[in-house]
């Protein structure tokens, strides 16, 4: 069942019923998944501007898959088997996002990005594609503490740790850029009034002290926000906060072209009044 036109309707309509419903026809077993379940009791806040991020985060959701359910059924299946089978697990945020870049390149321009598809797992990074006539590739990957951080060093080596293991991987080449999600990380940040910028400058020397190349094109930490327009307007946002490149290579030129393109040439944007961070949405 194609639910794309359905949901592209809905806007601000949002409560749990209707949620349920339209979970259940993507094949999504909410009630066995801890993590989808209790932001749909979150609907019930007294806060109207909370209620409205958790109602943009389900649209942005739903969404997602269903541009995919359009584009690549044979995905689509795969992500919503693996959303039930995480159950409310860490690695559901992990599925989410990669939702949420790959429905976002399926919309992109189509005469830019060609041959769009997933990766096949453990060999090629999760997304692969054309730009300019050039194969170029994204691996994804969240990370997210399930208790608070214990010190700056604590949040430095789970990063850390975390690139050194995707360094490894066969897909690591100059023409795939690893973007890590660290939504939760900066959320931690502002809660314990911390400067993640500042970690990495008091802290972190390099890869070379570990005897690491540094092998994709790029690496780029980044958290996902959402913030009010000066026009009441909310905008769920993908902002990118710290990246990497290697030190002894040249960034593939397509690859750069093509990450300036997805994070709007790295330009901030001041048309925001209020901005708010989550520890997991």
């Amino acid at each position: 069942m194609r639910l794309l036109p359905q949901v592209k309707k809905m806007k601000h309509v949002f409560n749990k019923k209707k949620l349920l419903k339209i979970y259940s026809k993507l094949g999504i077993d909410v009630k066995n998944n801890k993590i989808l379940f209790d932001l749909l009791n979150k609907l019930d806040s007294s806060c109207e501007k909370f209620n409205q991020q958790i109602e943009l985060f389900h649209m942005d959701f739903l969404l997602g898959l269903s541009e995919i359910q359009d584009f690549d059924e044979k995905s689509f299946n795969k992500y919503i088997d693996k959303i039930n089978a995480t159950k409310g697990k860490l690695n559901f945020w992990g599925e989410k996002f990669e939702v949420f870049i790959y429905s976002r390149l399926i919309k992109g321009n189509p005469e830019i990005i060609t041959n769009l598809k997933r990766g096949t797992d453990g060999i090629e990074p999760d997304l692969i594609f054309n730009f300019n006539n050039s194969p170029l590739g994204l691996e994804l990957t969240t990370l997210k503490f399930l208790n608070l951080p214990k010190s700056k060093k604590n949040i430095l080596s789970k990063i850390t740790n975390k690139i050194l293991e995707k360094n490894n991987k066969p897909y690591s080449n100059e023409k795939t850029a690893l973007l890590i999600d660290i939504t939760n990380i900066v959320a931690y940040e502002k809660i314990l009034n911390l400067d993640l910028n500042k970690i990495f400058k008091e802290y972190f020397n390099g890869f070379g002290y570990l005897d690491k190349e540094v092998n994709f094109g790029i690496i780029i930490l980044c958290n996902s926000v959402f913030k009010y327009k000066q026009d009441g307007t909310l905008k769920h946002r993908l902002e990118p906060r710290i990246g990497f490149i290697s030190e002894t290579k040249s960034i593939d030129n397509n690859l750069k072209k093509f990450i300036n393109i997805l994070f709007d040439n790295f330009k901030p944007n001041d048309d925001f009044d209020l901005k708010f961070h989550h520890l997991n949405i």
